[in-house]
């Protein structure tokens, strides 16, 4: 049959929904529990609430019930790169928020990081309870104005933050209107996308208040229930129940959801908002031509006439109050259609009313009772509010489960949202079905189901999950549901596919998936394919293979390479040999970058097949590489499906509340803690007690091992290591250099160290700013040299990974030593070269650095030589030749600060300049980067200031040095294999073109250069994950050096 679709140009499809709700993780148990009629409620014992709501009283009037979402504090901060201690500080609903957002996109097919077009996102959640009850009620009260507490409690960063961790880059905005924010959310989104500042849209809303486990203080004239159930439109109707709950839908005009095969729940034909203003009794007040104005304006932008609606999900609080006055304003305009009456209905009264997040709340309700043409019923309605006259209109509530089907085909919906204060919010909504219809027939060939997993666990999560998801979907849904796992999905890191030909195998081989099947990528970037010369292409599959492009194949033999290079996104080498004695079977072996085979595979083939196509796509895949599978999809007759989302592996970050007495956290006095002066008092004990303290809130991780955890690796990063360096140093009335932090990195040590300054006044044999990695060996010592930052926090897992034999040392610059007379890089080295010196007088010496430390060292060597000493090699990271800098002019102050943000921007790995950056002064710029999170709060702008003055100083001691000498010694090179972003040159006048680097470095040099290539970008290149290919390099150069 065709039905007669009225398009108005506005439509936008609803592609994607998740949720999380009172006994419901998901919107599908969120839909069963509808479904069978269900109050999600919860009633609390006196036991739970003595012991969590400080307001809890055995009075008549206290309520003990709620509506509570499960692990309402779980969160898999790891998954979204959060640190333990950012997550224990952040509002849950926040938190909640984020994974919720995750599984909308995925609902609706779309990985944002491959996506190529705008997603923005509306959003707003109600009161924060967290920070008032947890945690201004606990040892983290004296925090409150800390950027960590600010970013993860104030409702400004709710959907900025969602933004920031799921690269979006439409609007992000938070909308706050009371109870219909998350209606007013979805509204604004529409206009978003109508508007074209976005190609997809995401809206919602989310409460959870604190204490989860409280009832509420009921109150004659409020809008809550005195006996915690809420039944709107019924004669009993008294008053609403508090609930939490959080929902997001995910949005796309009409036209580019069908372009895209997206699946659709359904579509909102027209939206409208609008302020009651002054016209009703008060500010809390409904008003009936408030809510009858914006019905009207919804109906007028859809196209419909009011006689088209069949339902109305009402805002349905079950007030005495709120209930009249919103029938009244539906009566008159809903007249109902061919005699039938329009059924009302209001999931508040399953699940209460989830405040900010209601409106969204009834927008899915609709959704999932379109997608599944099913009415569903309305408890807790026995006999009308006569004060309604609904026998008198044509409205009714639908008290009965029922299917779904109108006369006219397609079902026409409204939902309605109006919040205290008086912004009201309405939609016109239409089943989505008309628009795609069901696959028919069962696909011919197996089916390739693919599974990944951040971690392996993850992966046998979430196969579980889609297994029992099979329950739902047919074998006529097989290719729909492999097409959305394959294009639909983010691929992670652990992988497995398998082939299916009918549901009930996925289930089977899905339930049957151990860790053991999963497959952890080796990182591949050459395959080796054997294969005999003749291979034939059938007409069959020429015709049906429309994913490749046969003009590009210049002779059949090498389809394989062809197809790698049509399919691969990431370049791929491929190398063909071609062997009579493997007749009908290609084998295929991959090697990772060090040239190392790490997987293979073969298959029999007489006649090419796209099912040997999808299989070698899939082995390619498994291996890690990125498929483009839309490429191989696009002309098959299959849509995106729900499936569930990833299954997170969420740990419990709360902060318990720790004060009772309100006065105590007001005046900060019950136990403030101040610094250790009293020597008699201080143990070592205490000092471990301490430290482990530290490192527990500032990081929100325990110290494993007090004799073998390195606590600086613990840190992260440089700046929160020099953070917890100043708390120690402050606590203590000591001074602690980052030298001594970095060689006594376990607790055992640090705590002794401290110790003996506390009670003996030293620490140290060393020269201060000598760092000691490792003193064993009796080989040619390392010195690794500072890059402009002064200090070699960042060598030190290059520095753990270099050869056996040889001592290293770090040199670190004398910033704090106010007599030094360093003014150019010939007084540098030659101060180093007298520390060198007086640790080692005799003896052939390794020089290396990273960047400016590179430059160093070439000049510490030549110095060196120049003295008779041997030096066996100068290693450099990336340094930039001196010909790029030279200019014998030196950079302003102003200049520096105005190169900060594309310079923060690189460092802190953004990929972009920090346009928001304000640096008219150093203050700008330190304030800027707290508040973005990346220089820990406590890490103070004088400290900042040594660090800045020393870059910049270096900074411009290269500007005014070029060697004067060439080096006798070997020079190698490891370089960047990212090159350094023009943008960034641009600002500091470095004159430098890619792929020149080791042309002007060899004007230093008497000996041919040696050239590596390393992983990573200029500021990464020496971070754990790329040391161990320079690791292997030296391991194999020095110890041929040595055997020479």
């Amino acid at each position: 049959m065709v039905h007669k679709m009225e398009k108005n140009g506005i439509e936008v499809a609803i592609i994607g929904i998740a949720g999380k709700y009172p006994q419901a993780d998901n919107i599908q148990d969120f839909f069963d529990n509808l479904k069978h009629g269900k109050e999600c409620l919860t009633t609390f014992t006196d036991e739970e609430l003595q012991e969590s709501d400080p307001w809890y009283s055995q009075d008549a009037n206290y309520v003990k019930r709620a509506g509570i979402i499960n692990n309402a504090t779980g969160f898999d901060n790891k998954f979204f790169n959060i640190s333990n201690r950012d997550a224990l500080l952040t509002d849950p609903q926040q938190r909640i928020f984020l994974q919720t957002a995750w599984h909308a996109l995925e609902d609706a097919g779309c990985d944002p990081f491959t996506y190529q077009g705008d997603i923005a996102l509306y959003g707003g959640s109600s009161s924060n309870t967290y920070l008032s009850h947890h945690i201004f009620h606990s040892d983290y009260r004296h925090e409150m104005n800390q950027y960590p507490v600010i970013l993860g409690n104030e409702k400004d960063f709710l959907c900025t933050r969602v933004s920031h961790a799921l690269n979006l880059r439409g609007p992000a905005m938070t909308v706050q209107t009371g109870c219909s924010t998350s209606l007013v959310a979805v509204h604004m989104a529409c206009q978003s996308l109508l508007n074209g500042e976005c190609d997809i849209a995401m809206a919602g809303g989310i409460t959870i208040r604190f204490p989860v486990k409280a009832g509420y203080k009921y109150q004659d004239g409020g809008i809550l229930s005195p006996d915690g159930h809420c039944r709107p439109f019924d004669q009993d109707a008294c008053g609403t129940v508090v609930s939490d709950g959080c929902g997001i839908v995910v949005l796309k005009l009409l036209e580019d959801a069908l372009r895209d095969r997206d699946q659709i729940y359904c579509v909102i034909k027209g939206s409208a908002i609008n302020n009651d203003g002054q016209d009703k009794m008060g500010f809390t007040s409904p008003s009936i031509s408030g809510q009858s104005r914006v019905i009207e304006d919804a109906l007028s932008l859809s196209g419909l006439d009011a006689s088209q609606i069949s339902y109305v999900e009402t805002h349905g609080t079950g007030t005495k109050l709120g209930d009249p006055i919103e029938i009244n304003a539906l009566r008159d305009i809903y007249t109902g259609h061919q005699g039938q009456k329009v059924k009302l209905g209001s999931v508040k009264a399953n699940i209460g009313h989830t405040d900010t997040a209601s409106g969204i709340t009834g927008l899915i309700k609709v959704a999932l009772m379109m997608k599944h043409h099913t009415l569903l019923p309305q408890i807790h309605f026995n006999q009308p509010n006569p004060l309604l006259e609904l026998d008198n209109s044509s409205l009714e509530v639908n008290t009965q489960l029922a299917d779904w089907h109108d006369d006219a085909a397609i079902r026409y919906a409204a939902v309605s949202s109006f919040g205290l204060g008086g912004t009201n919010a309405h939609m016109i909504v239409e089943s989505g079905d008309i628009y795609q219809q069901s696959s028919s027939h069962v696909p011919a060939e197996p089916q390739h189901i693919l599974l990944s997993g951040r971690t392996a666990q993850d992966l046998i999560r979430n196969s579980q999950q889609i297994a029992a998801a099979t329950h739902h979907y047919t074998d006529q849904d097989l290719a729909d549901v492999a097409y959305t796992l394959a294009a639909g999905r983010h691929h992670f890191p652990y992988r497995h596919w398998m082939e299916a030909t009918n549901i009930a195998e996925v289930r089977r081989n899905l339930a049957a998936l151990t860790e053991s099947a999963v497959y952890q990528p080796s990182g591949i970037c050459r395959i080796k394919i054997y294969q005999t010369q003749e291979m034939t292409l059938s007409e069959t599959f020429i015709n049906s293979a429309h994913y490749f492009n046969f003009t590009e194949l210049s002779e059949k033999h090498r389809f394989w390479a062809e197809l790698c290079e049509q399919m691969v996104i990431e370049p791929l080498e491929v190398e063909m040999f071609y062997t009579n004695e493997l007749i009908d079977k290609v084998m295929i072996h991959a090697y990772n970058a060090d040239n190392k085979k790490v997987a293979e595979t073969d298959s029999e083939i007489s006649y090419l097949s796209n099912n040997d196509v999808f299989n070698m796509l899939c082995w390619l895949w498994q291996q890690g590489l990125t498929i483009r599978w839309q490429k191989f999809y696009a002309t098959q007759s299959v849509r995106k499906v729900s499936l569930p989302g990833y299954a997170f592996d969420q740990t419990v970050f709360e902060i318990e509340p720790t004060i009772t007495n309100g006065s105590d956290a007001l005046t900060g006095s019950a136990d403030t803690e101040l610094p250790a002066t009293d020597n008699t008092a201080i143990t070592l004990e205490s000092i471990q007690d301490k430290i482990r303290q530290l490192w527990l809130d500032d990081l929100g991780e325990a110290i494993p091992c007090a004799a073998t955890t390195d606590i600086y690796e613990l840190c992260g990063d440089s700046f929160t290591a020099l953070q917890m360096n100043v708390e120690l140093e402050d606590f203590y009335e000591i001074s602690l250099s980052n030298k001594t932090f970095i060689e006594n990195n376990t607790l055992n040590k640090l705590s002794e160290v401290i110790y003996n300054l506390k009670h003996i006044g030293e620490h140290s044999t060393l020269d201060e700013h000598i760092v000691c990695f490792n003193d064993q060996g009796n080989l040619a010592p390392v010195f690794l040299i500072h890059p402009a930052g002064g200090t070699v926090m960042g060598c030190k897992e290059l520095a753990r990974r270099l050869p056996e034999g040889h001592p290293v040392y770090g040199i670190q610059y004398p910033f704090r030593d106010e007599g030094n007379d360093i003014v150019s890089m010939c007084d540098l080295a030659r101060h180093y070269n007298e520390k060198i010196t007086a640790l080692y007088p005799t003896g052939n010496l390794i020089l290396a650095g990273h960047s400016f430390g590179g430059n160093a060292a070439l000049e510490m060597a030549l110095q060196f030589e120049q003295a008779g000493r041997t030096i066996e090699q100068v290693i450099m990271f990336d340094s930039h030749p001196p010909q790029a800098y030279f200019s014998n002019t030196v950079f302003s102050e102003q200049q520096f600060l105005a190169s900060f943000p594309v310079i923060c921007g690189m460092f802190f790995n953004t990929k972009e300049p920090l346009n928001d950056m304000k640096s008219d002064t150093l203050e700008d710029v330190v304030d800027y980067l707290k508040q973005k999170g990346w220089v820990p709060w406590g890490f103070s702008t004088e400290e900042f200031k040594l660090y800045y003055e020393l870059w910049r100083s270096n900074h411009n001691t290269l500007r005014t040095h070029m060697p004067s000498e060439k080096l006798k010694a070997d020079l190698l090179f490891f370089k960047a294999e990212v090159f350094q972003p023009q943008e960034i040159l641009d600002v500091l006048n470095i004159s430098l073109v890619e792929g020149t680097e080791i042309a002007q470095w060899q004007c230093f040099a008497q000996s041919t250069i040696k050239e590596f290539v390393v992983p990573g970008t200029h500021y990464t290149m020496l971070d754990k994950e790329n040391v161990d290919v320079i690791a292997d390099i030296l391991h194999e150069l020095l110890t041929v050096t040595v055997a020479a």
